[in-house]
């Protein structure tokens, strides 16, 4: 479709000249395209849809048609308002069409179904009885409906299975008798359509809330029940416009028509779970003047064709340049970082491996494989070979020689060189024996080799390795992927914390960073830096809490805790603390160890550690100072950050398109 195409091309050139005129003539021809590919609202048994015609609404508010998300040239049918950038509902999101020769139309058993290239059927509206005369209608709401041809109803419609928007006057409802619930749910990915991560429903039908799930069994948000006005527990949704209504068959449904008629409204889930809320002011032509609009429209076809072609040449070109400076740059980056280290050439890493055999291979990740090994003069290693198609592999491998390389600590992993040859990237750490920490603590016959001694010597040696990171190497290290399985263990079980590709370098003056593109592991990562990009060295502070509070409970962060609820390790912590059951939260393992003071006063420093409020939660200095000085009394902890704060949970977006790419964008904030 021309939109989509239009929309790659400016993407390729971000900052060229002509950027701003490109974007001017897509709006035109957009509306070009809209009024000479559109049909009516009604679809009859005897039509069809072909990639690229598309269907209005009556109000030409709403389309129906095929379109393709960001990054992909997959095609699926969908419903979105004014253009395809605000995709309200998708019917194929399972199976997507894999050219442009996919067909929308009424079936012969008269349901709604999408046909790929090869005319099989890969969506259905699956109504069991329908006549074969059924006729389907995309309405002023937004809603397509499909209307049985003999008796006149409605018999299947769009709002009932919704995608990840809700729009005005669309019921989100659950049933008190048969238990059915409409969910709406996340797409995958900015790029994927099919079911994400994050759901929403409506709960708790005597006093209805919403409730937000990962993975459609564990909630992470509530909204609060309803009173009649607001929902008590979000000041978000506290706006006029919410109702809640029930219907004879056992329906309590969730509804919104904000009373402001300027703007239309769309709330929703996006593929990292935030609720967004976004609104666009309505702007709709008069037929909106159209002898006037066709005359634009000629000239612009002509003038935006000249343009684009012009452009599309020269961002040919400066595209081309560029991405050729950009790969000598990180090659010879790359090498000259490289040789700063140890060199061990690629025959003796071959050697050692058994030519990268698979059964030597110790674990793989996003920059490519690790594999163990032993040199000609017995010591082992550990070889971490970098993936030649990874890009942002290259750069975390890239940041953890420049980070580690730097760094030397007897609970931080050591790197011993590195190859580099030709296209091959290796670097070659000390062999831990023990593999890492999570082997052994969340294995029911494994974790018994950890008694509370060999557990309290890791929790601080844990400590001892982030204090050195944060403030006692030359550098100010923030690791950002603290977990279990980065914590690895020597013959003695001594640990060492690994994995430095996210780790950042802070300058002198720096004291918080702020980036969108937020990597890492949820589950460790604060609410500040899941839901804003915010880092600092209390990040680390916290996933140093959760890592503790996993240690004395022998289970991980997102395991089920309790009979009536799925709680997080962090949650249930604090419920138990707050009903001073703490002791409850050791493993058994451990329980009658003799330790008990001990192992209760460091379930308090992990809590203190996981407090919601970044400022409240202990340096490193500090904990190291709890954990070595049993004498100082600790202070009771305030709130700690188990779901995201309400306030961040909502993502406000307004009609202008925006897009983060795979830049990181760094703001610097001094102390």
């Amino acid at each position: 479709m021309l939109n989509s195409t239009f929309h790659k091309l400016i993407t390729t050139i971000m900052g060229f000249s002509c950027y701003m005129y490109l974007v001017n003539v897509l709006l035109l021809l957009s509306s070009i395209y809209f009024d000479l590919n559109s049909a009516k609202s009604t679809l009859t048994s005897a039509q069809f849809i072909r990639d690229p015609v598309i269907i209005t609404s009556d109000n030409d508010a709403f389309r129906l048609g095929f379109f393709s998300p960001n990054n992909t040239s997959n095609r699926y049918v969908g419903i979105w308002y004014l253009d395809e950038s605000n995709v309200i509902w998708v019917a194929n999101k399972f199976d997507p069409v894999k050219d442009s020769s996919g067909i929308f139309t009424i079936y012969e058993d008269g349901n709604l179904v999408v046909l790929n290239e090869l005319k099989q059927v890969v969506w259905s509206s699956n109504v069991s009885t329908v006549a074969s005369n059924s006729t389907a209608q995309l309405l002023d709401s937004g809603n397509l409906i499909l209307i049985d041809g003999t008796t006149g109803d409605t018999v299947w419609e769009s709002f009932q299975h919704p995608s990840d928007t809700m729009v005005p006057k669309m019921k989100l409802s659950s049933n008190k008798i048969t238990g059915k619930k409409m969910r709406v749910s996340s797409w995958k990915s900015l790029s994927d359509p099919s079911t994400g991560f994050y759901s929403l429903t409506l709960e708790r039908l005597n006093a209805p809330e919403l409730i937000f799930w990962v993975n459609e069994s564990r909630p992470y948000w509530r909204s609060g029940p309803w009173n009649g006005k607001i929902f008590i527990g979000s000041l978000a949704m506290s706006t006029t416009g919410w109702s809640v209504g029930n219907e004879e068959d056992g329906s309590v449904y969730l509804v919104f028509n904000f009373p402001d008629n300027s703007s239309f409204t769309t709330v929703g889930l996006d593929p990292q779970g935030k609720f967004k809320f976004a609104y666009w002011n309505k702007r709709l032509e008069n037929k909106d003047n159209k002898r006037v609009k066709r005359v634009i429209i000629a000239v612009a076809v002509i003038v935006g064709t000249i343009a684009l072609a012009a452009c599309a040449y020269l961002s040919w070109k400066l595209t081309a340049k560029q991405t050729g400076s950009r790969k000598k740059m990180i090659k010879d980056k790359t090498q000259v970082k490289l040789e700063e280290l140890p060199l061990v050439s690629f025959e003796k890493l071959a050697t050692a491996t058994n030519n990268f055999h698979s059964s030597n291979m110790l674990g793989r990740g996003g920059f490519g494989v690790v594999y163990k090994g032993k040199l000609q003069d017995g010591q082992e290693i550990a070889v971490k070979m970098l993936s030649r198609a990874s890009v942002q592999g290259l750069e975390q491998f890239m940041n953890e020689v420049a980070v580690i390389s730097k760094l030397q600590h007897r609970n931080l992993i050591k790197l011993i060189g590195c190859c580099a040859e030709g296209e091959e990237k290796m670097l070659i750490y000390e062999f831990m024996p023990n593999k890492s920490l999570d082997t052994f603590l969340f294995d029911p016959i494994q974790k018994s080799v950890l008694d509370w001694r060999k557990r309290y010597d890791i929790i601080e040696g844990v400590a001892r390795g982030l204090l050195y990171l944060h403030k006692d190497s030359r550098l100010k290290i923030i690791h950002r992927d603290l977990k279990a399985s980065n914590i690895l263990l020597d013959g003695q079980m001594n640990p060492k914390i690994s994995d430095f590709g996210l780790a950042r370098i802070f300058k002198d003056n720096e004291d918080q960073v702020n980036t969108r593109r937020v990597m890492g592991t949820y589950g460790y990562m604060p609410p500040e830096y899941a839901m804003k990009g915010l880092f600092s060295e209390k990040s680390d502070v916290y996933s140093f809490g959760v890592l503790l509070l996993e240690i004395v409970n022998g289970k991980r962060n997102t395991s089920f805790y309790d009979n009536e609820e799925t709680l997080s390790l962090v949650e249930f912590a604090w419920k138990l603390w707050n009903e001073d059951n703490i002791i409850s939260l050791i493993d058994q393992d451990i329980a009658n160890s003799g330790y008990e003071n001990q192992i209760l006063r460091c379930i308090q420093i992990g809590l203190l550690c996981v407090q919601e409020v970044a400022r409240e939660r202990p340096t490193m200095t500090a904990v190291v100072s709890m954990l070595s000085n049993e004498s100082v009394n600790l202070p009771p902890p305030r709130q700690v950050a188990f779901i995201p704060p309400r306030k961040n949970l909502w993502s406000e977006e307004s009609q202008q398109p925006y897009s983060i790419n795979s830049v990181t964008v760094t703001d610097m904030q001094g102390r």
